[in-house]
Formats: structure tokens, C-alpha cells, sequence
């Protein structure tokens, strides 16, 4: 789910479903936003990720297309498209995207490795573990989610690969991580389902935990690590999402755990408050509430203070 600048406006992406479900706050108004998922045409599959472009537009990030959605007239329009240049797939895969400070965005593919697209031009440069130019190699083609931190490194993760890793845009070098948050060869990462970004710091979920890394140097130090030695009954955290007062909120084996850095607290929203399906993802939206993405449902937390 993605909240705009203004407040205003809610956006969540759907999978096999309608597309953008758009919920206008000041008109207390819901509705569907169809979404052009396939190259050439096609059905609604999946929008997986939304960023603000200016204050009346947002970027939208489908299975095959890159789009801008207009939060006033609620209208698509496509841009110069990114380009996969030296495949041939038919299909794009993106899988998620993040926008750096230089007017590119980094689109992750669980195929082509990632893309960097150039806002202004309308380009694209690929990075894909085998690229010719060793200035554009990373360690994996299978990403499935992708952020950037302040010191201009573009972070990506891989459950396919099993990878954690960061690429430095300017040494142009990638660097591979194990469950403990030190360079590692290849074989020796970790699946990482989820990257969240706050303030100078990185949170991967991944297999070994929630790994917290301070980025606020050349090089990203391990500054915390949260699993089943936290009471979360198993290393593996698929996900996390943060709140107004700087608690992590937890997907767990357990359920949703919320994590109190401050005194390092951990408490368990289970079974027992009524959540009885399986959770697939975590989005903080706003001051008072957290939002559950579950099978077949959207769960809203509204008792627990935040």
C-alpha cells in the first residue's frame, strides 16, 4: 500500500485482481484503477510498487510496464519504456523499483538482473550477474526487492538465489552479505525477502533474521540483529515496516511482531487477536494504523497504539 504526499490519497496494488484499488480520503471514495500489465496488451496480473513522481503524480510499477498515474483525473499515461537490451523474454517480470537522487530508477526483474532507468532521457542501462562490462555486474538476475540508502549504494535482495547484496554505484563494485552481515562469496548469502529503509539505516528481512545495517559510512556496519534468540519462533522474517513512534513491526513465524527498539521488547499480534490467515506483507501508512496484506483479505490494525 502507498500513501501520497498529501495524505490524501491511498493507492494499493492488486495481483490477479483489478489493478490499483484508489481510495480518495477527503471524498471518503473507493474505487478500481484498471492496469495494462502485458507488453502488447493483455490483462491485469500484478502492481508491484508505487513512488511519488511530483505532487500531483505518482510512478506505477506493473509485471511489464513502467506507468504514471495522475492522483487528480486518476489516469495512466506511458513513458518512454525501459529497455531490456540483449534479451528476448516477451515479458519484463519487474518486481519492484526505487528512485536514487541522481533522477534514475532501479527496477529489480527476477530474470534480467536490474535496470536503471534515466527519468529525463528515457534510457536504460542494465546491471545482470555475466554482464561484458564489468562495471555494470552484480551477483544475482533473480531480484525480488531493491532499495537505496544515502550513500548512493543500491541494495538488492534474492529468495531465487538466495542472495543479500549491495551494489556501490560509485566504485562500481558489488558486495555480497551472509547472515551475519559480512562479505561473503555467492553460495554463501542468504534468501532476502524485503528491504526497508529508514533514516541511514537498512533492514533486510532474510532467513537469518532481520538484519539492521547503519549506512551512514563508506561501508554498511551490522548494527542489530532480530530472530528466534528475540522470541520471534524462527530466524526467518519475511518482512518489516516501520511506525510514527520508530517501532519495527515484524512478519514472523509467530505472526506480526511489533519491536520496540528502545527497550527491545517484542509483542506478538497472533491467532489470538484474530488474525487467523496467513499474512503475506506489511505496509505502515499512517500515524495510527498498520495494514496487513493477507490471502484474500487486507487487515487493519486499529487498536494498538503506534
Amino acid at each position: 500500500m502507498f500513501e501520497d504526499s498529501t495524505g490524501r490519497y491511498v493507492l494499493a496494488g492488486t495481483s490477479y485482481s483489478d489493478g490499483i484499488v484508489f481510495t480518495d480520503r477527503q471524498l471518503n471514495k473507493t474505487n478500481t484503477i484498471s492496469v495494462k500489465a502485458a507488453l502488447g496488451g493483455g490483462g491485469t496480473m500484478h502492481v508491484n510498487g508505487f513512488i511519488q513522481k511530483d505532487s500531483t503524480s505518482v510512478w506505477v510499477l506493473s509485471s511489464d510496464l513502467l506507468l504514471i498515474l495522475n492522483l487528480r483525473t486518476q489516469q495512466l499515461s506511458q513513458p518512454v519504456q525501459p529497455m531490456i537490451k540483449g534479451y528476448d523474454w516477451g515479458l519484463n517480470n519487474y518486481s519492484s523499483f526505487v528512485k536514487d537522487n541522481n533522477n534514475n530508477l532501479w527496477i529489480g526483474t527476477p530474470l534480467h538482473g536490474i535496470i536503471c532507468y534515466n527519468i529525463e532521457q528515457g534510457t536504460s542501462e542494465i546491471y545482470a550477474d555475466g554482464n561484458k562490462d564489468p562495471g555494470n555486474v552484480i551477483a544475482t538476475n533473480t531480484t525480488n526487492c531493491i532499495a537505496y540508502d544515502k550513500n548512493k549504494r543500491i541494495w538488492y535482495g534474492s529468495v531465487r538465489s538466495s542472495c543479500l547484496s549491495y551494489f556501490d554505484t560509485q566504485t562500481r563494485k558489488s558486495v555480497v552479505l551472509d547472515g551475519n552481515g559480512n562479505p561473503c562469496e555467492k553460495g554463501h548469502s542468504i534468501k532476502t525477502y524485503d528491504l526497508l529503509i529508514v533514516d541511514e539505516n537498512i533492514y533486510a528481512s532474510t532467513e537469518a533474521g532481520l538484519l539492521e545495517f547503519d549506512c551512514s559510512g563508506n561501508t554498511p556496519v551490522l548494527k542489530n540483529k532480530i530472530n528466534s534468540a528475540n522470541g520471534t519462533g524462527a530466524d526467518w522474517v519475511k518482512g518489516a515496516a516501520t511506525d510514527s513512534k520508530g517501532n519495527l513491526w515484524l512478519l514472523t513465524a509467530l505472526g506480526v511482531c511489533r519491536y520496540d527498539p528502545s527497550t527491545k521488547s517484542l509483542t506478538t499480534i497472533g491467532k489470538g487477536n484474530g488474525l487467523y490467515t496467513e499474512v503475506i506483507s506489511i505496509s505502515y501508512t499512517d500515524k495510527k494504523n498498520i495494514y496487513l496484506n493477507a490471502i484474500n483479505y487486507y487487515y487493519k490494525i486499529v487498536k494498538i497504539s503506534c
